[in-house]
C-alpha cells in the first residue's frame, strides 16, 4: 500500500511491521487509510472469516502455435 498507514475503524489501531498495534504518535490523515483488524471482524461480523482464503491459481499460458 505504498506509504499509507492502514487503520482499524473500530479500535483505532494501526498495521505496522506485519501486526495490529495502538498509535504511539499522531497519524496524518493524508497518509491514513481505514480497514478493520481481525479482532473487531471476528468481534462484529462473527463466522465471517474464519479463515484466510487460499490465493487464486496462477493461469497456466496457452502453449504457442508456430
Amino acid at each position: 500500500m505504498g506509504d499509507f498507514t492502514r487503520q482499524c475503524s473500530w479500535c483505532k489501531r494501526v498495521y505496522r511491521d506485519g501486526a495490529w498495534t495502538t498509535a504511539t504518535e499522531p497519524l496524518d490523515p493524508m497518509t491514513t487509510t481505514h480497514g478493520m483488524c481481525r479482532e473487531c471482524a471476528d468481534r462484529l461480523y462473527p463466522g465471517l472469516a474464519t479463515e484466510t482464503p487460499p490465493p487464486a491459481p496462477i493461469p497456466t499460458p496457452a502453449p504457442s502455435k508456430r
